[in-house]
C-alpha cells in the first residue's frame, strides 16, 4: 500500500536498512479478514480476570542514577525506528528535545526516575500502560497481537534494570538465566550439555518444554 511504501522510505531516510529488509521480506499481501474475527481472536488471547492489585513500590532509584547523560544514552539505545506510544513520542524526538533544550533533558530525566519509582499519579500510570493493541493477519490465519510500546516506559526499565542487575543476581542465585545474565542462553546450553553428559543415567532422556504465548 502507499501507507506501507512511505513508512518504508521514511525507515530507510532514517537509516534503519533492517526494518526496510524486514518490511520489504515480509510484504505479502494477507487475505483480509472480518474485523469481528481478529477482535475475537484477540479475546481468545489475552489472559481473562481481574487485574492483580500490586502495593506501590517504595522509593529505589535516585537522580545519581538518572542522570541527564544516563537518560540519553538509553533513549539512543533503544531507538529502532517504530511507531510511538500512547504519548506519541518515540526515542528519536525524545533525543532532538534532550539535545535542543537542556531545561526538557532534565524534566526528562527527573520524569524517568518517578515512573522507575512508580512515584506518579494514578492518571499518568493510565496514560503510559494503557496501550493500543492491533491484530495483524498471520498467514495461518490466525491473529498475531501488537501493542505500541511506550517510549518513556521503555528507557525508564532500561536504566532500572540496569542499576538492580547486581540485586537481581543474588536475590535469584542462578535460578534464572534470561535478564541479567550475559549470555545467559548458551550457559542454559552448555549446562544442560554437561548434566547430560555427567549426571543422566544411561537409556535416560532429558525433556525440552515450551509453552504457547501471545504476548511477549
Amino acid at each position: 500500500s502507499a501507507d506501507l511504501l512511505d513508512y518504508t522510505r521514511l525507515q530507510g531516510e532514517h537509516g534503519f536498512l533492517r526494518q526496510v529488509r524486514t518490511i520489504l521480506e515480509n510484504s505479502t499481501p494477507q487475505q483480509p479478514r472480518d474485523g469481528a474475527e481478529t477482535f475475537a481472536d484477540l479475546v481468545r488471547l489475552h489472559p481473562q480476570g481481574e487485574l492483580p492489585r500490586m502495593a506501590r513500590p517504595r522509593a529505589t532509584f535516585s537522580n545519581a542514577q538518572f542522570t541527564v547523560d544516563a537518560v540519553q544514552d538509553a533513549f539512543v539505545a533503544a531507538r529502532h525506528g517504530g511507531a510511538p506510544g500512547a504519548t506519541g513520542w518515540t526515542e528519536e524526538a525524545l533525543i532532538d528535545v534532550m539535545t535542543a533544550s537542556p531545561l526538557a533533558a532534565r524534566a526528562l530525566a527527573a520524569m524517568l526516575r518517578d515512573l522507575a519509582n512508580a512515584q506518579v499519579p494514578e492518571s499518568v500510570r493510565v496514560r503510559l500502560t494503557d496501550l493500543e493493541l492491533i491484530g495483524i493477519p498471520k498467514p495461518d490465519r490466525g491473529t498475531r497481537p501488537i501493542t505500541l510500546c511506550e517510549a518513556l516506559l521503555k528507557c525508564a526499565s532500561r536504566i532500572a534494570l540496569r542499576h538492580s542487575s547486581n540485586a537481581m543476581t543474588m536475590f535469584f542465585g542462578g535460578l534464572q538465566f534470561g535478564v541479567c545474565v550475559p549470555a545467559g542462553a548458551e550457559r542454559i546450553v552448555h549446562e544442560t550439555r554437561r548434566f547430560v553428559r555427567e549426571s543422566v543415567p544411561r537409556g535416560a532422556v532429558v525433556l525440552s518444554v515450551d509453552f504457547e504465548n501471545a504476548f511477549n
